[in-house]
């Protein structure tokens, strides 16, 4: 079973395809990974915390600064498992939830 992935399928001229939108919808894929769907830094702080909820931590997708360049399943579970014990000082009982 052969796999057909299409490369460089850049029409030759402007006018070799319909519309530029159908081009796309004919041409465009995507093997990135996405990572949330919150802006960075306008829901949750550096430290997770969600930006006006007291006592409410939240780590996903998208908390990341920047792409760690693979797939995100394995650093969102770290930072999960990280989060809680990086807190342990922290007198206030906090819930960490963890989306993935």
């Amino acid at each position: 079973m052969a796999l057909n992935f299409p490369t460089n399928l850049l029409p030759k001229h402007d006018n070799a395809s319909k519309s530029v939108e159908q081009f796309c919808k004919d041409t465009v894929m995507t093997i990135w990974h996405y990572h949330g769907g919150c802006q960075v830094g306008q829901v949750v702080d550096k430290d997770y915390k969600v930006v006006g909820v007291d006592a409410l931590r939240v780590v996903d997708g998208s908390t990341f600064n920047f792409s760690p360049g693979t797939n995100p399943q394995a650093t969102v579970m770290m930072l999960g498992r990280l989060s809680p014990s990086t807190n342990k000082h922290q007198n206030a009982i906090e819930a960490f939830l963890v989306v993935i």
